[in-house]
């Protein structure tokens, strides 16, 4: 997501999900927005969040 401007998730071969990113450049990670979209994708890909980043 640094370097996107839509971030999409399949499932079963369609479009399950699709986000736009619209995060000004240039994007950080300690950003606290950058870290909410984050979650957010984690979350729709079925991953579970390390607690450390999960809570920066």
């Amino acid at each position: 997501m640094l370097l996107a401007d839509r971030v999409l998730v399949m499932d079963g071969g369609v479009i399950a999900y699709e986000r736009r990113i619209d995060l000004e450049r240039p994007r950080g990670i300690a950003d606290p927005r950058f870290a909410g979209l984050r979650e957010e994708l984690l979350r729709r890909l079925g991953v579970e969040a390390p607690a450390e980043t999960a809570t920066a």
